[in-house]
This record gives structure tokens, sequence and C-alpha cells, in this order.
């Protein structure tokens, strides 16, 4: 009995001692995948870091090269978070730039300021305001003083171009019949009693009509209407009392209830002068449709056409141009007063393109009441 019980015990020993042999060899196992699980990991945070830390070098390197003033909103207080916002700041003073209290927002939701820094210059600033990924608030802030001041600086050197090219054509205009009017004065002093003394005398007055014509193109075109005087009224009567000269002309789709809102002197002058042009071109039959307005189109729309030679097209929209002309004896203001007096009662006159004839398309603020 006592030897089967010594056996039994050590064979219960053993049996516990390979169970012990194998857990240990589960745990050595389970201990190197456990290590190479943590230096899988470890690898992993590594590259995370490294990945993080360009992401987070690139956004500096973009935040300072970035033209735009970035500035964090904390509490009623800016905080720059780039060098423009440090250079935009420092110009307010010490206390730097405020957040914007009274600002006007754009259709687009951005908002602008125009506030004095601390050496009285206005500046003009746009506002872009993002939400943050905490939570709080970053504006994106352009600073437009010097591009409002290129822009001021643009216009004026166009408006002094403007009147250079004015003076220009002012100066050939005038001068072809002064030197006519110089040439056959002095004609009339050598020889008074000259049989062609009667001719001369006509060709001054040509010569001073032709002057006086250039004067009031200039008058007309320097002071053209404003949108003093400007009311409803149909646009058929104003067809009806248009002068069309020896031109015939077809009216297309002129309703009584369509009504524009214009100076109907004034808008009478323009089609008139549209129609003296097509019949000097050559045409002989003029076409005047009133386009019917798209839906909620508070625009009346008005095509002239002629079968004259048309424009061509290496000349296109110079016909606007004032001093450009085709004709001999023509000043060049007409098509160009045509267009800001459209422009002045808040239309506009354009050409179309066109393979037959000259086309041009007058838009008007109008109501159409008649049925679509």
């Amino acid at each position: 009995m006592t030897r089967t019980a010594g056996e039994t015990e050590i064979r219960r020993l053993l049996r516990e001692f390979e169970a012990f042999q194998l857990a240990k060899k589960e745990l050595e196992s389970a201990y190197v995948r456990l290590e190479r699980r943590a230096a899988k990991v470890d690898r992993e945070l590594l590259e995370r870091n490294r990945t993080l830390t360009r992401a987070l070098s690139e956004r500096e390197r973009i935040l300072d090269s970035l033209p735009l003033a970035v500035f964090r909103l904390e509490g009623g207080s800016y905080a720059p978070q780039n060098p423009a916002a440090c250079s935009l700041s420092s110009r307010f003073g010490p206390s730097g730039l405020k957040p914007p209290v009274e600002a006007e927002t754009e259709a687009d939701g951005r908002m602008t300021m125009r506030l004095a820094d601390a050496a009285g210059q206005q500046r003009d600033l746009r506002i872009a305001r993002v939400r943050a990924a905490d939570g709080g608030y970053l504006d994106f802030i352009e600073d437009r003083t010097e591009v409002r001041e290129l822009e001021a600086e643009v216009e004026r050197l166009d408006r002094l171009g403007g009147l250079g090219t004015l003076a220009l054509g002012i100066a050939h205009e005038l001068r072809n019949p002064l030197n006519g009017l110089a040439g056959f004065a002095a004609l009339l002093k050598r020889d008074p009693g000259s049989p062609r003394a009667r001719s001369w005398i006509e060709k001054i007055e040509e010569g001073a009509r032709r002057m006086d014509r250039l004067v009031g193109d200039l008058l007309a075109f320097a002071r053209p209407e404003t949108r003093e005087g400007v009311r409803r009224c149909p646009l058929s009567m104003i067809l009806e009392s248009t002068s069309f000269g020896d031109l015939d002309a077809d009216l297309e789709g002129a309703d009584p209830g369509e009504e524009v809102e214009v100076v109907p002197g004034v808008l009478q002058s323009v089609l008139e002068n549209l129609v003296r042009n097509a019949a000097e071109a050559g045409a002989r039959r003029l076409w005047i449709r009133s386009l019917r307005p798209r839906e909620g189109d508070r625009r009346v729309r008005l095509e002239i056409r002629d079968d004259g030679p048309g424009i061509p097209p290496e000349i296109g929209d110079r016909v606007f141009d004032p001093f450009f002309t085709t004709k001999e004896d023509g000043t060049g203001l007409g098509l160009a007063w045509c267009a800001r007096a459209m422009e002045a009662m808040g239309g506009s006159l354009r050409r179309k393109e066109s393979r037959e004839g000259a086309v041009f398309l007058l838009e008007m603020r109008g109501v159409w009441k008649g049925r679509r």
C-alpha cells in the first residue's frame, strides 16, 4: 500500500511538473509575442510622432509664409498666430489690433472693417472667421490698404490716359477745319474780289459748322444725361415718336404693356443716332425688335438690326471709343455718347456679333404688364 501511494504521488508530481513546463513555454511564447507587439507599437508610435512633428512643422511654415494675418480670438482680445498677424497688430500700437465690434458683413459672409492705425492711416481690413477644432475661432485678416491705394492710383492713371486720348482726339478733329479756315481766309485776304470768293466763304462756313458740331458733341459726351428726369413710359410711345428718316423700319414685339424707365427724349436721341449711323453706312432697312423678358427679369431688351455692311470684326467694340470713326466727316462721339447716356439711365448699349448688318442691343430697366 505504501509503495503504491508513493508511486501515485510521484506520477502526480510529474504531471504537475509537465504542466508547469507547458505553462512556462506558453508564458515564454506569450512574452515573445508581447515583446514583438510592443516593438511594433513603439515603431508605430515613433512613425506617428514623426508624422505629427512634420505636420506641425509644415503648419508652422504655412502660417509663417501665409500673407494673411491669422489671429485667434480669445475672450475679448486677439492672439497673433503668424508673423503677418504680429506685423499687422504692431501697426495699432502697444495694445495691438482689437477684435471687430462694428464690422460690415458682405454677401459671402466675410466682414469688412475700416479703422485708423497708430499713425492715423485708415486701413481696410477684410476678415474671414472660421471655427477651430477646440471650439474657438480663428480670424484670417487681409489688409487691403495697399491694394486700395494701388487701385486708386490705377484709376487716376486711367483718367489721365483718358484725358490724354481726349485731348489728342480734340486736337486732331479741330486741326483740319482750322487749317481749312485759315487757308480760305488767307485767300480771301489776298484776293477779296476773286470770282471764287463765294466758294471760299462757303468753305469757311462749312468748317465753322463742323467745328460747332464737334463742340456740341463734346459737350454732350462730357455731360451725359443723369437719372434725373427718368420716368416710366410705354416703349411703343417712344418708338412711334422716333424719326427713322428714309429707312424702312419694321417694329416687332413692342407691346403697349411694356414700359421702360428712361428719360424719353434721351432714349429717342439714342435711337435716332443709331438710325442715322445705319443710314450713313448704306443701310436701307431697319428691324427693331422688343425681346420678351425672362421670368422675374426687370430688364427690357431692344434689338436694332440693319441691312448695311455691318461692323468689321477687327473693329468690334472700338465703335464705342471716343473719337473712333470710319467716316471722313465723323467726330467719333456719337456711339460713345449713346453708351454713356444709356449707362446714366441705368441701362446699357452693346454690340452683337452678326454676319449680316450691324446689330445693337439696348437694355433698360422696365416692366412687362402684358401676357407672357
